[in-house]
């Protein structure tokens, strides 16, 4: 479809035979007709550089994407940018005409960092390139940290070209994780597209605590972390060295139980048993995120049962005692 935004009159120069026209403002991707006033056919087409010179011989269009309108015009099937620029049509006699096509685009984007850790620094930058030129209008969606805004500069391109951007800097903590902001891109007085940007913070749990259950067979640990994004992995250890690190591994028969937590991070328990049986002189169970660790003693439990089964052997003992001299 054809679609020409504006003509206007630019000037017309009566000197040396060339006379310029009209200039024609299109949109990228769309169709445009340029018209040659001169009351011939086929009349021979030069355009911008970069292009065939010239467009067209005789009946013949030498440049891809172009086509003949009444056999006098030239049709633009699909604009570009490199379309844009001046083009002139001539009788072979001196007599010419020179339209000007000024194609028009605009192309908005923002970019940042995937994921930032906490206590650095965050930066997103919201770029607009077009023609003519366009306004950038950062704002921030929920209010969390202090944000500072760039103005945007235009940078000069070829074929009246512009560039700009705004860079918004801050500096995050685990609070500032899920922190919305947004550009909005103004293009010919209108909103063109709003691009959307989520700040997403790394930080490790700060706390790894074990809680115990118990009945007379075995122990069942429960671990678990406060927030961290992402959630956190636990590796369980046992042993009787002094580091955890030192101790052998041993694995979970349990699923990990994974909840939402705060500052849209999330925490992890995850359970163990252990058989009393199994427990040596002071050994211990060891659960760790990282290098945060707590610890149980576990020889603690076994003392409970040594110490009831001391009691119930003297009370069989003495219960035997007591019948032997019945008897």
């Amino acid at each position: 479809m054809e679609f020409a935004v504006k003509n206007y009159l630019l000037a017309v120069l009566c000197y040396t035979g060339i006379v310029h026209g009209v200039a024609i403002e299109v949109d990228e991707n769309d169709a445009v007709t340029i018209q040659c006033p001169l009351n011939i056919q086929y009349p021979t087409w030069t355009g911008p550089k970069g292009l065939a010179n010239p467009l067209t011989e005789g009946h013949n269009i030498i440049e891809p994407g172009f086509a003949w309108v009444n056999n006098t015009d030239l049709k633009i099937a699909k604009a570009m940018l490199k379309h844009d620029g001046n083009y002139t049509c001539s009788d072979g006699n001196g007599n010419s005409r020179t339209v000007e096509v000024e194609v028009q685009f605009v192309s908005a984007w923002a970019e940042h960092s995937a994921a930032t850790t906490e206590n650095t620094t965050f930066e997103a930058t919201c770029w607009c390139h077009s023609k003519p030129s366009c306004k950038i209008v950062p704002h921030i969606v929920r209010k969390g940290s202090n944000i500072t805004f760039k103005p945007c500069e235009l940078t000069p391109h070829v074929q009246k070209q512009t560039k700009c951007s705004t860079v918004a800097v801050m500096h995050v903590s685990r609070e500032d994780n899920g922190l919305e902001m947004s550009c909005a891109f103004e293009y010919k007085n209108s909103t063109v597209s709003t691009s959307y940007i989520k700040v997403k913070v790394i930080f490790p749990p700060t706390i790894v605590n074990i809680t115990v259950e118990q009945d007379n067979f075995k122990l069942t640990l429960k671990c678990s972390t406060d927030s961290s994004n992402p959630v956190s992995s636990l590796t369980w250890r046992r042993g009787s060295r002094p580091q955890a690190s030192d101790n052998n591994i041993i694995r979970s028969n349990y699923a990990s139980y994974i909840m939402p937590a705060e500052y849209g991070g999330k925490n992890i328990t995850e359970s163990i048993d252990i058989e009393k049986e199994s427990i040596r002189h002071e050994e211990k169970a060891f659960c760790c995120s990282g290098q945060l660790c707590d610890s149980v003693a576990l020889d603690a439990y076994v003392a409970q049962i040594s110490g009831a089964r001391t009691v119930t052997a003297w009370v069989t003992l003495l219960f035997a005692g007591i019948v032997f001299l019945q008897v």
